[in-house]
């Protein structure tokens, strides 16, 4: 027998606001800094360098409201891996493999998503930043820091090898919101209640019980 689940609100309304926005911009510079690594800013009549500059403004802005509100609602601890975590890591790669038919224990977020997240926080989402502002003609330090950080050709290659790791992230987050119910993940986005899968009576409703969809279960 089964029994529905109840609602969970996951999501506030800043979470998916800055959620969004950082999209939209990040597909904004992702197309722009294509055109202009192709030597191609102004094909379409419009300054592709100067569009770039402006989108680069609401991702900052919108990263900065999401890792604010996750800290204001407790959130930003579970998103951060642990040495805990580390054991869990092979464990959960051979789950997505096939090679195990659970995975291991875990929270809202599971080790390899955790280790996705601190990796762009304190790695990825920095060195994008930094090198993007030592790009900048305009900025009033950027010439300085570009020389710092061992000219702008090196500099430039930072900030595509930044963006890589952001495209790579961007697409291994889609395949685990995939893989854990795509309508039910964006509609949590959309309205921020996710409505967990009915289940069996006396099962575990909660985080720690909630696992990926990959493939069917084993017989």
């Amino acid at each position: 027998m089964q029994r529905a689940a109840r609602p969970v609100y996951r999501h506030s309304l800043a979470v998916r606001t800055s959620h969004w926005l950082f999209t939209a911009a990040f597909f904004a510079l992702l197309g722009t800094g294509a055109l202009m690594l192709l030597h191609e800013a102004h094909r379409f009549g419009w300054n592709a360098e100067a569009v770039h500059r402006i989108f680069a403004w609401p991702m900052l802005i919108a990263g900065a409201v999401y890792l604010a509100a996750a800290i204001a609602r407790g959130g930003m601890r579970a998103m951060l891996l642990r040495r805990a975590d580390v054991p869990k890591m092979l464990p959960m790669a051979q789950y997505y493999l096939g090679q195990r038919s659970h995975p291991p224990l875990h929270g809202k977020y599971n080790p390899l998503q955790k280790a996705a997240y601190t990796g762009v926080i304190f790695v990825v989402a920095p060195l994008i930043v930094i090198t993007g502002y030592a790009m900048w003609s305009h900025a009033p330090l950027g010439h300085a820091l570009a020389d710092a950080l061992g000219g702008r050709h090196l500099v430039k290659l930072g900030h595509i090898a930044g963006m890589v790791a952001l495209v790579a992230f961007f697409v291994g987050h889609m395949v685990m919101v995939a893989a854990t119910g795509l309508r039910a993940n964006l509609r949590a986005m959309v309205t921020g209640w996710h409505h967990p899968h009915a289940s069996a009576p006396g099962a575990d409703l909660s985080e720690r019980s909630y696992r990926p969809r990959l493939r069917a279960p084993q017989g």
